[in-house]
């Protein structure tokens, strides 16, 4: 029984000395993964800068037309559902009236 509580003992020590290599290795992890976090960052921002430049952006008078469109429409469909809305209020105040 002896040596297997030595053995058990090894076992802590060992435990301990990984453990305390783990804590004192942790604060130069941390400083890795921040500079590996920054060069991720950095290589984002630069392909997304490469990808920019192979985007074809429309002329000005095209932007220009579709956002009269998009107005024009938002503004014909907001209108039409005013008008319903105000119709049905006035349907429902005539049927709802007590006489």
């Amino acid at each position: 029984m002896s040596e297997k509580k030595k053995d058990d003992n090894k076992e802590k020590d060992t435990v301990k000395k990984a453990d305390s290599s783990k804590k004192s290795g942790s604060k130069k992890d941390a400083v890795k993964k921040s500079d590996n976090a920054l060069k991720k960052t950095a290589k984002y921002f630069k392909d997304l800068k490469v990808e920019f430049k192979k985007v074809t952006w429309p002329k000005k008078d095209k932007v220009f037309n579709n956002t009269i469109a998009v107005i024009s429409g938002v503004l014909l469909i907001g209108t039409f559902i005013a008008l319903v809305d105000a119709g049905l209020i006035s349907l429902f105040d005539f049927v709802t009236v007590k006489r």
